[in-house]
């Protein structure tokens, strides 16, 4: 503990320089990220940093971006009346059809060679908005064309809806973007922090 606590206070109380590339660019990696299983935020995190003015991707830099996924969860922000499928009057209950995802993230920039935090920790937050149907509800499982059997209804929505849970999923993209901006973003305004001090 007294090693670890020097190390920080090393790390902290010094003057620190960047061992940087061509046109004064941070050379950073991004490892695997837990929780992201298909990598879209590597991914993404990656081509921010490529298109962003002081950082630049590197698979064997000294600088290791650390990212930590705290939390991914789901808020319902639209609702509508549930109705009777018999007679189609609206019943008293509500059901969710519009949810935010929400993803908070823990951010490092470490220096592999001593193991220090150079940059961070610090927490990005970003959200995504979609539609989705109500598995529970039959009105949004099925429609029922007159002299037709039910067809389901994500199948009838031609991909334009789709279950809680599918669409969780598919918002992955635009909210992995938007957190990967804003992790740039954090990077880029604690990096001048640093160099001024």
């Amino acid at each position: 503990m007294h090693k670890f606590h020097s190390l920080l206070v090393l790390c902290l109380g010094c003057r620190y320089q960047f061992e940087t590339g061509s046109n004064d660019q941070i050379l950073v990696c991004v490892p695997y990220i837990k929780g992201d299983i298909q990598c879209q935020l590597n991914r993404a995190l990656i081509r921010e940093i490529s298109t962003c003015d002081g950082f630049n991707y590197c698979y064997d830099s000294s600088y290791l971006l650390h990212v930590t996924i705290l939390a991914d969860k789901d808020e319902p922000i639209g609702y509508r009346y549930d109705r009777n499928p018999n007679n189609q009057t609206l019943r008293k209950n509500i059901v969710s059809v519009e949810n935010r995802r929400l993803i908070t993230a823990e951010v490092e920039l470490i220096d592999k060679e001593s193991n220090c935090v150079i940059i961070g920790p610090f927490r990005v937050k970003a959200n995504a908005d979609f539609d989705c149907i109500n598995s529970d509800s039959l009105r949004d499982v099925a429609v029922v064309l007159p002299f037709q059997k039910p067809q389901r209804m994500i199948d009838f929505s031609l991909g334009q809806l789709d279950s809680v849970e599918g669409a969780h999923g598919d918002s992955a993209s635009v909210v992995y973007q938007a957190l990967a901006r804003k992790i740039v973003e954090g990077l880029l305004t604690q990096k001048w922090q640093i160099r001024e001090m």
